[in-house]
């Protein structure tokens, strides 16, 4: 019960930031080049697909992956098999990787 009070609390008050704060270009000039991928389920009733869509606008170079149907979880299939590709895909780019590592292809 103390998280769910928690997280509506939070909730209720915006997290205590102001509007706009962890999108602000200030923030997001901080990460801009750092690689990543944003794995959506378009079904996701916790974080809605437009905050995925709002996070892409704000960072362009963030690769957004819509996963038609998939809801909050992990464990949904679609969901799972784009985090797989994704870590593989990164995983294929570091030249440290460890042997052995899966090989992908990045569409």
């Amino acid at each position: 019960p103390a998280q769910a009070i928690l997280t509506c609390w939070y909730s209720k008050n915006g997290a205590f930031m102001e509007d706009g704060f962890l999108l602000s270009p200030e923030r997001i000039a901080r990460i801009r080049n750092i690689p990543c991928v944003a794995v959506q389920g378009t079904s996701d009733l916790i974080c809605p697909p437009i905050t995925a869509f709002d996070l892409h606008q704000a960072w362009p170079q963030m690769r957004l992956v819509l996963v038609h149907g998939g809801a909050h979880s992990m464990y949904d299939p679609g969901i799972t098999s784009e985090l797989v590709r994704a870590t593989d895909a990164f995983a294929d780019a570091n030249p440290r990787a460890p042997p052995g590592v899966k090989v992908v292809e990045w569409p």
